[in-house]
């Protein structure tokens, strides 16, 4: 696979929200070509939060910045993401989720990227990677890893109770499942409706408020 690029998401107004029929419309725009890989990527600090995206395709990029800026208004930097991160809780999806309908957990991304507001010392990265198959008769399938990072194990086993916790509840409230899994062993073709990933890759609002 060919190297890819990263850009920083720069928003042009304050009042984030995710309108959920557009969100249903563009969502295909979030996969990559086949056999290429996108990503989304959250950095949050107890003062900030920033938003990358990556691919490793220009075809990729480009629909990557046609999501993005239909849906939030965002404009786009080439910049890369600070590498300060060794440490990796890695998620994947299970066979079982392929048979899970529409549904909408808001409390998963937001918590995720809200750990660090907990403790002024802590930074993490909260990832979602996507990959796509177009099989036998136009068969199209995607999947995705998403994973939350730390600088080092110490902060890692801060929140390990928590992570398992909104995985937990997660699959309470919806029926996902999300196992740790070696990344490499991953399919891309596992699911097929892309709205689903409005619960992984968003930009959550203050209140999550949803039109």
């Amino acid at each position: 696979m060919t190297s890819g690029k990263w850009e920083e998401l720069i928003f042009t107004q304050d009042d984030i929200r995710t309108d959920s029929l557009l969100y249903a419309e563009k969502s295909y725009l979030l996969l990559p070509p086949d056999g290429q890989e996108n990503r989304f990527l959250a950095i949050s600090s107890h003062t900030s939060r920033r938003f990358f995206v990556y691919s490793t395709s220009q075809g990729g990029l480009e629909r990557l910045h046609a999501f993005f800026f239909r849906l939030y208004g965002a404009m786009f930097e080439a910049s890369a993401p600070p590498d300060v991160f060794s440490s990796h809780i890695v998620l994947t999806n299970s066979r079982h989720d392929r048979r899970i309908g529409d549904f909408y957990h808001p409390r998963f991304v937001r918590n995720l990227m809200d750990l660090s507001a907990v403790d002024s010392d802590i930074t993490t990265a909260y990832s979602v990677a996507l990959r796509k198959h177009t099989g036998y008769r136009g068969r199209r399938g995607y999947n995705f890893v998403s994973s939350i990072s730390f600088r080092n194990p110490e902060e890692m086993h801060i929140f390990r109770d928590v992570l398992r916790e909104e995985i937990s509840e997660l699959r309470r409230e919806t029926g996902w499942k999300l196992v740790a899994k070696p990344r490499n062993r991953v399919s891309s073709s596992l699911i097929r409706n892309t709205f689903q990933l409005i619960n992984f890759v968003r930009i959550p609002a203050e209140s999550d408020f949803i039109v």
